[in-house]
């Protein structure tokens, strides 16, 4: 399954690219975690490099462990990743598109989701009834809000 939308964040492409590159904010809900390297990357520019997030106290349901994997980079403007684990309860794959626009940045994301039989049938479900989509736009909404505050507290 595929999904595809995009959000506006009050925040340079840059400045996006580096939060979201960051596997310190794999969690976006304040969430208590850990991250440990598991693989370094395979370059200087980070593709390749596997992290593992443990995630101990979460604001949400969300608790247990995750890989995240950095597949592709193109600094500011691309960035794939690859997740799996407890949290992902399958595979995800992550392409986010950066633009500038306005005082801000365009962030298109595309996600396609390899799930378990019994995960896939309950996705499906909450896609025809639009609850999916509903839900990656309140996701939406606080990632671009975890964003704007990060740069703020980061500044360049």
């Amino acid at each position: 399954m595929r999904l595809r939308s995009s959000y506006l964040v009050k925040a340079t492409p840059d400045r996006v690219f580096a939060y979201l590159s960051d596997p310190r904010n794999a969690m976006r809900d304040g969430s208590s975690t850990t991250v440990d390297l598991i693989r370094p990357a395979d370059s200087d520019d980070g593709i390749g490099a596997t992290y593992q997030v443990t995630v101990a106290q979460s604001n949400t349901s969300a608790q247990g462990v995750w890989q995240v994997e950095y597949l592709e980079f193109e600094r500011p403007v691309r960035l794939v990743t690859r997740t799996s684990g407890d949290l992902a309860q399958g595979t995800t794959l992550a392409t986010y598109r950066l633009e500038p626009h306005l005082n801000g940045a365009r962030v298109h994301t595309e996600t396609e989701f390899h799930l378990g039989v019994l995960r896939t049938l309950s996705t499906y479900v909450k896609v025809a009834t639009g609850q999916s989509r509903r839900t990656l736009e309140a996701g939406h909404e606080r990632m671009a809000q975890a964003i704007e505050d990060w740069a703020r507290q980061h500044p360049t």
